[in-house]
């Protein structure tokens, strides 16, 4: 029953823009060469200022081969991937969210959505990991919802898919069976733990692309894949809450001494507040290179901005 509840609503998100049906769950978006462009720009900016050293790149294969070269040299990429905003790059962060307000808005959905998860996460995914990697919490390699990490159950996934190989190093998403239940999506302190769930679900034949934005329901599960003799890729992977009161689904628990809902809630930011970034709004990063969040249990953010209000 639940589905067809989810199901009404990204139908009405889907008469907000053009976009392909992928399933009645999930709908891919061209975006338009200039904003495309505009975010891929700010992105190479963001990603060439975290190296920390002075120099600016511009260009999408300089960056890429200096990642190759230079990996170590970055101190605030996670290993799931994630490149974390800091003090020193607090600007270009902002303008770079400011890149993906501006496709949000040509989308025309924004009276749907309820809140904005915050910050949203740009991701650099290297060809290999290692080893180590797989045994973490809540490794991206692993199908997984992005609820079992804390989002709500009206959560509606984004991933933009920006620079590198998108054709071989990619998402790979999966579709839920007739018989699904909401507590499938309860949070997890382990991403494992869900393998059971995961593999009722069926995987979706389809390959991202770039310059394309996927959004799906959060009953559709996913995982980071890699094909043979990959790339790099880097894509912004992030996500809101859609208004969906029709929607019944799970209450969140506790995970051991982690209060799940409160970390999330920490974490989420009203639509006005997310749409006017750089207008009325603001959001800085105090920590420093030099400094890590302790990212309690896998479930919270890497980071402590603070919102600032500009004055008029």
């Amino acid at each position: 029953m639940s589905l067809k509840v989810r199901k009404f609503y990204l139908r009405k998100l889907k008469k907000k823009f053009k976009g392909k049906k992928i399933n009645d769950l999930m709908y891919e978006i061209k975006i338009p060469d200039d904003l495309y462009y505009n975010i891929k720009s700010l992105a190479i900016n963001y990603i060439s200022k975290s190296f920390n050293d002075g120099e600016t790149i511009t260009d999408e294969k300089k960056l890429i081969n200096k990642l190759i070269k230079r990996r170590a040299q970055l101190k605030n990429v996670t290993p799931n991937g994630i490149v974390v905003p800091k003090n020193e790059i607090s600007l270009e962060f902002n303008n770079f969210l400011k890149g993906y307000v501006e496709i949000i808005k040509f989308l025309n959905f924004s009276e749907l959505i309820d809140k904005f998860h915050f910050p949203p996460n740009l991701r650099i995914k290297f060809p290999k990991i290692s080893k180590s990697h797989m045994s973490r919490k809540h490794p991206t390699e692993l199908m997984h919802s992005d609820t079992w990490t804390g989002a709500n159950p009206n959560w509606i996934a984004v991933h933009l898919f920006l620079l590198g190989d998108i054709s071989k190093n990619n998402i790979r998403y999966a579709m839920p069976p007739k018989n699904f239940q909401e507590k499938w999506l309860q949070p997890l302190k382990y991403s494992e733990d869900g393998k059971k769930i995961s593999e009722k679900f069926e995987v979706i034949n389809y390959t991202p692309k770039k310059g394309h934005m996927i959004v799906a329901d959060a009953s559709i599960i996913h995982q980071s894949f890699r094909k043979k003799n990959a790339g790099m890729r880097i894509s912004l992977d992030t996500g809101f809450d859609m208004k969906m009161k029709k929607l019944l689904s799970f209450r969140k628990t506790k995970i051991e001494k982690f209060d799940v809902k409160k970390i999330r809630d920490e974490e989420t930011v009203t639509k006005e507040d997310f749409i006017n970034i750089g207008k009325k709004t603001y959001f800085h990063f105090s920590d420093s290179f030099n400094q890590k969040v302790f990212h309690k249990g896998g479930f919270k953010h890497p980071t402590n901005p603070k919102l600032i209000r500009l004055s008029k």
